[in-house]
């Protein structure tokens, strides 16, 4: 039984719910965690306290952990398909380290975010192959500075689809970092993810017990707007990229009024918040990405 100066460490805890995302695929709850690593669970429950407020693992309404050192069993930023299961990560950076120390085949889905092209990246026992592609991965000291790394760090990692693309992206953001090949991103990558596989590490295989599928829920979806505001037509573009990229089911309801225009409700919340102005007009605030992404996971996770 490992001593109670290591079951105190935030990291053995975030080792451990790593590890049970990824053998489930489904979120975890508290009391396994504690029973799994027999440790009190006021220990366990303080150590996930500390690691959510630094943005190194996620949990759900309901107290679960549904992401731990990068991996999400709930949609995020990037999907990727491991030995025939579906996860997602909070990264680009995550994707290699996770495909490298697994040796896992499959694809990674990717958007990049100088132009919004789509980019798959086929791997093959945990190497890339893919010629031309690249990631952008911000400095250790970037790191250090973040008091979040999920809200900070990571969605300034990212995948490109050339070297002129990321070096463009990341000199407008003002940001200091790397731009790695597949290659090298994927062996730095693997040997920091490596420590989360030994001891006890997930087969990954058809044998492993498959996380709920969400493509059974359909979200409901409303678009808003009034008649002849010039920002509508790219409303639905924009919902439907979402909805594939996140790989979801969603009802879409179209209503013409006197409405705040466009306006984008998923479950009844406008994902923009409330403007200041209710009456009919056309909205400075048009929906964004960003914002529709996070208020889909955000419903996905409540049904998870």
């Amino acid at each position: 039984m490992p001593s109670m100066a290591l079951l105190r460490s935030p990291g053995t805890v975030r080792v451990e719910a790593f590890r049970q995302l990824l053998a489930s695929g489904s979120p975890v709850e508290v009391d396994s965690l504690a029973s799994s690593m027999a440790c009190p669970l006021g220990i366990v429950v303080a150590a996930l306290d500390e690691l959510d407020r630094a943005g190194r693992i996620r949990r759900d309404d309901r107290g679960r952990v549904i992401g731990s050192a990068g991996l999400n069993v709930v949609p995020d930023r990037h999907r990727i398909e491991l030995d025939g299961r579906t996860f997602w990560t909070w990264c680009a950076y995550d994707i290699l380290g996770i495909f490298g120390a697994s040796r896992a085949t499959g694809t990674a889905f990717s958007r990049s975010p100088a132009t919004g092209k789509a980019i798959q990246v086929r791997f093959h026992d945990g190497l890339p192959k893919m010629e031309g592609v690249v990631l952008f991965r911000p400095s250790d000291s970037y790191a250090e500075c973040c008091t979040n790394i999920y809200e900070e760090w990571c969605p300034n990692s990212n995948l490109f689809e050339d070297q002129k693309s990321a070096e463009s992206w990341s000199t407008r953001r003002g940001l200091e970092g790397r731009i790695l090949s597949l290659e090298e991103a994927s062996k730095v990558a693997a040997g920091e993810w490596q420590p989360l596989f030994k001891g006890a590490p997930p087969r990954l295989d058809a044998s492993t017990p498959d996380r709920p599928s969400q493509a059974g829920h359909v979200v409901e979806v409303e678009l808003l707007s009034v008649a002849g505001c010039p920002h509508v037509d790219a409303a639905p573009q924009l919902l439907k990229a979402c909805v594939e990229e996140l790989q979801i089911r969603a009802h879409i309801e179209e209503k013409v009024g006197a409405y705040p225009s466009p306006t984008i409700r998923i479950d009844g919340q406008d994902v923009m918040g409330s403007p200041p102005d209710l009456e009919a007009a056309c909205r400075l605030d048009t929906p964004t990405r960003e914002r529709v992404l996070a208020a889909l996971q955000r419903k996905v996770g409540e049904t998870s």
